[in-house]
């Protein structure tokens, strides 16, 4: 009995591994990242996951306004309460999160744990040479996507490294029109 509870189990988890390359997540990814040869996370590092959830919390329901419009003007996007608890469940689990190789065509995974060993000790300009001599120029990390409204709607974070005060990224609102997503509404944005 316990063979069999332990080989369910192992089952279980080499779905949930395996799922974090689902179809839909990688479809949308590879139609919104275009560089190619990149080099990304398994994971989401660091406070990233804290600061999603932070910022989709402190905003009000209806905060979200398409760039170059004004508050009660046409652009204006907001979740329900209902939606609301979905995102913050799925954010949840992206600390399981384990993106697989072979997510983004003529790209490179890095695990999180040996990106870790690379800027370990606080030296970042001897860890950022030593990750541009071994891996390329920028270390690129993003969330799984959180679709909405029958997947019209998604929810998604990325952001890429190049050096110790260069980069950025930020969580964004994608919105499919004519079958084609387009980012539309920053929920929040950072540059370093």
């Amino acid at each position: 009995m316990k063979s069999l509870v332990a080989c369910l189990s192992l089952l279980i988890l080499i779905q949930i591994v395996h799922a974090q390359n689902d179809r839909a997540s990688q479809l949308f990814i590879r139609a919104v990242i275009h560089e190619k040869g990149i080099v990304y996370s398994d994971s989401l590092g660091g406070s990233t996951i804290s600061d999603m959830k932070k910022y989709l919390n402190s905003k009000s329901v209806d905060s979200y306004i398409l760039p170059g419009t004004r508050a009660g003007k046409s652009g204006k996007f907001g979740f329900t309460k209902r939606e609301k608890q979905y995102i913050n469940n799925e954010i949840k689990q992206m600390g399981s999160l384990c993106w697989q190789p072979g997510l983004l065509d003529s790209s490179r995974l890095i695990k999180t744990d040996t990106v870790t060993k690379i800027f370990k000790g606080g030296n970042l300009f001897a860890g950022w040479s030593y990750f541009r001599n071994n891996y390329g120029h920028d270390l690129y990390s993003f969330s799984k996507p959180i679709f909405l409204r029958n997947n019209t709607i998604c929810l998604f974070y990325f952001g890429s490294s190049c050096g110790h005060l260069c980069g950025g990224g930020g969580l964004y609102i994608y919105v499919r029109e004519n079958g084609v997503w387009k980012m539309k509404y920053p929920v929040y944005t950072w540059v370093s």
